[in-house]
């Protein structure tokens, strides 16, 4: 196993142990607070928890092929991004309907359900430290590992709009004692429907965002041109310090799926006289190259 596997792993292991008390306390508080939100995160939070099992195996993967999968299992992460990805969609979702639906009920009956708000605060500020908690662990281990992990950061990125979302539950209630002696005080029921409403359509659009641009990674999206370009000017360095002549290559192609990088570069065979008997040492040197700045990758050297 790579010390980044080992570094995914450890971090998952402890996200798995904070998200299964996330997950109990929030599955026994629903039914002390009369609040569905509370048990819809609940159950988020244990679906989250075994996600994390899920992603330890993804990992896992990175090194490995078959026959059935001869360049690799790197497509997997990706899909682990969008599987979470989309847990966090319907989540927040489910917060937006919750909300949007009281505020509806408030406007046509003038009522709405009491909850708990004591209980409902407490479990609020706890669940909100904990997600904070977890974006600072993720955080942590992702800075170990260079940047270089996209379950790390996909991870990070839910927990850090979990507690976005949690903190603004958090201060709806302290809006509520404020709004009392305004002439707002007609939104104190459902201020917190406004709050949360708010936040998530924050939420939904960032992840929306990282949704579709992992659906354009598997559908075969390369890198930006600029990464391109710095990979074509270093190999071009590279070569020139043995040639002494303008770079022999005609393209550079380059797709990253997860962490691994698939690097497609083009030879020309009639450029500067190519010295066919070296060949060899430039495809060395190209791939020396490569592997120094992606320490995942498939290359393949063309010769055209």
């Amino acid at each position: 196993m790579s010390s980044l596997q080992s570094i995914e792993k450890k971090a998952m292991k402890n996200a798995f142990l904070m998200l299964c008390i996330m997950a109990a306390l929030g599955i026994v508080v629903y039914n002390f607070s009369n609040s569905v939100a509370i048990l819809i995160d609940g159950i988020f939070s244990l679906i989250s928890a075994f996600s994390t099992l899920l992603a330890i195996k993804v990992s896992s993967l990175l090194e490995k092929e078959d026959k059935n999968y001869p360049f690799g299992f790197a497509g997997y992460e990706t899909l682990y991004v969008i599987f979470r990805s989309f847990l966090l969609l319907v989540t927040v979702s489910l917060a937006l309907v919750d909300s949007i639906s009281k505020i509806i009920l408030y406007i046509t009956t003038g009522t709405v359900p009491i909850v708990n708000a004591n209980v409902f605060m407490i479990y609020v500020i706890f669940i909100a430290i904990m997600y904070v908690l977890l974006n600072k662990l993720y955080g942590h281990y992702y800075t170990i590992a260079n940047g270089k992990s996209e379950l790390l950061l996909a991870e990070k990125f839910n927990a850090k709009s979990n507690s976005y979302l949690m903190l603004g539950v958090g201060a709806s209630f302290l809006i509520i004692g404020l709004l009392k002696f305004t002439p707002l005080s007609f939104l104190v029921p459902i201020s917190d429907s406004l709050i949360v409403l708010v936040i998530a359509v924050m939420v939904i659009i960032d992840t929306l965002k990282l949704f579709i641009n992992s659906i354009k990674v598997l559908g075969g999206k390369g890198a930006d041109s600029e990464e391109v370009n710095t990979l074509a000017n270093s190999l071009a360095s590279e070569l020139n310090s043995i040639k002494k002549t303008p770079s022999i290559i005609s393209n550079v192609r380059i797709q990253k799926i997860g962490k691994t990088a698939y690097i497609s570069v083009d030879i020309d065979m009639n450029r500067n006289e190519l010295e066919k008997e070296k060949l060899k040492e430039y495809t060395d040197n190209i791939r020396k190259s490569i592997n120094e700045i992606y320490e995942y990758n498939r290359t393949f050297v063309n010769i055209v």
